[in-house]
């Protein structure tokens, strides 16, 4: 079942549109944590309404797109993710690069990066470099996929048409941390 689109209606081309936030997570007190890993990925896909100088959204938004004939912006970053594919505004996803560096050099263990482990599978990337549980969530490891695909910090290990002799039929991807 599809999600609703968020508020800001920002448009993923070629598939639906990225979903709601992650859910929060709760602290002692009941208040809400919003800033860490999934709520930062969160306000680079879709963008944050209330710091839109940091967090515009990389995501084209509708009004961006000038027809519906369903054909991508010409300067828009199309990257094929695991479930959905994403048309990334160009100007903003290069803006985003060192939130989406700081995320990676964060969370993500050296078993994904290029010339370290040289890619694991997506599965294991909900673990963070000191093997704790960053996301529940699906979507947010893919959003960090996707938008380091998009600039080129990075990809997929093997063709789609060699996961389904992989582990749980996911693939394996790698990571950069830099420049």
């Amino acid at each position: 079942m599809s999600e609703p689109p968020p508020k800001s209606d920002p448009a993923l081309l070629g598939g639906p549109i990225y979903g709601s936030p992650p859910p929060a997570v709760e602290t002692a007190e009941m208040g809400l944590i919003d800033d860490g890993p999934s709520a930062r990925l969160e306000k680079i896909m879709m963008g944050d309404p209330d710091d839109r100088e940091h967090f515009p959204g990389v995501l084209f938004r509708r009004e961006e797109i000038p027809n519906d004939d369903g054909k991508p912006p010409k300067d828009a970053v199309i990257v094929q993710g695991i479930i959905g594919q994403y048309g990334f505004h160009e100007g903003r996803l290069k803006q985003s690069r060192p939130e989406v560096l700081k995320i990676i050099n964060e969370v993500v263990t050296d078993n994904y990066i290029k010339g370290s482990g040289g890619g694991y599978t997506f599965l294991a990337l909900c673990e963070d470099r000191k093997g704790n549980q960053w996301t529940g969530e699906h979507r947010s490891m893919e959003a960090l996929l996707v938008l380091a695909i998009g600039l080129g910090l990075g990809g997929y290990c093997l063709p789609r048409e060699f996961w389904s002799s992989l582990p749980g039929e996911m693939p394996y991807i790698w990571f950069s941390r830099g420049p």
